[in-house]
């Protein structure tokens, strides 16, 4: 499970004043929460069955059981089978799907670490205090591929603010 993607540099960028370079990282990192939420599918990538089996997600109460045993009708898998048709992970009623499109992203980045934060609603931390499942850490949790498309498009942004600070322009006075 991977918690956090750490990005090293060492040293000065030569030509570029800190400040610049934090606000350079902090709008890669900005688009870099952007592309998780949405455009690269990996938000809504934990919302299927393939995700969860990926992502590695605990099983619920049930899903091991014998499908249409009495046992399984009577657990949770069973029930939400019976009331709304599937087995996919963290959607019962839809709410959390719904409350997770909402795009919250906040970055921060000074000459020691940046960072991203995807601002999730207060409804993935719901708990029960028995339970080892932890709705949060999955719907957060990102694998090894993941986090390699992330740090490419951190490394992307990182580039191209540079690239955009160091282009010269010349004019022609006559």
């Amino acid at each position: 499970m991977i918690g956090e993607i750490r990005v090293r540099y060492s040293g000065a960028v030569p030509g570029i004043v800190a400040r610049e370079l934090n606000r350079i990282k902090k709008a890669a990192w900005i688009a870099v929460g952007i592309f998780w939420h949405g455009s690269s599918r990996m938000r809504a990538g934990h919302f299927t069955v393939a995700g969860g089996r990926r992502h590695g997600y605990l099983p619920r109460k049930g899903q091991e059981l014998p499908f249409g045993t009495k046992k399984f009708w009577r657990s949770y898998a069973g029930q939400k089978q019976r009331l709304v048709g599937h087995q996919r992970p963290l959607l019962f009623s839809g709410d959390s799907l719904r409350a997770s499109r909402i795009q919250k992203v906040k970055a921060t980045a000074t000459n020691k670490k940046s960072k991203c934060k995807v601002i999730l609603p207060p409804g993935f931390n719901r708990r029960h205090p028995a339970s080892k499942i932890n709705m949060r850490a999955e719907v957060t949790h990102i694998t090894i591929d993941e986090a390699r498309k992330l740090v490419k498009k951190f490394d992307g942004g990182v580039d191209k603010g540079i690239k955009a600070i160091r282009k010269t322009q010349t004019k022609k006075v006559f």
